[in-house]
């Protein structure tokens, strides 16, 4: 008589981490690019994902790590001037411990 035998794994399928951040948006209310946040792919951790914005003098003036809220061109009810802006994301992905940062810039044209 034959012997018989049975094994289950399971695998995680992971897309790479992919965030985009547009370098340039226009909060002039004419409802055409009027607010900046980054896209990012469905592999990054939603419990674990920051942006932070700041002014040239290293002030921070936009700080979320909820998906839906994004940046108006706006500090403290103020309209930000026209001018490049630093941007840091920090994020892990799904399924992984590691923690990673991007750094780069806005342009706030108006």
């Amino acid at each position: 008589m034959g012997c018989v035998d049975s094994m289950q794994i399971l695998i995680f399928v992971s897309q790479d981490a992919i965030i985009f951040a547009p370098n340039s948006f226009t909060p002039d209310n004419d409802g055409l690019n009027d607010t900046w946040f980054p896209t990012h792919s469905s592999s990054i951790d939603e419990d674990f994902f920051e942006v932070q914005i700041f002014d040239r003098w290293g002030e921070m003036i936009f700080d979320a790590n909820d998906f839906s809220k994004v940046w108006d061109g706006t500090y403290k009810g103020r309209e930000c001037q026209v001018g490049t802006y630093s941007y840091r994301i920090y994020y892990k992905r799904k399924y992984s411990e590691e923690r990673h940062a991007v750094v780069g810039h806005i342009s706030l044209i108006k």
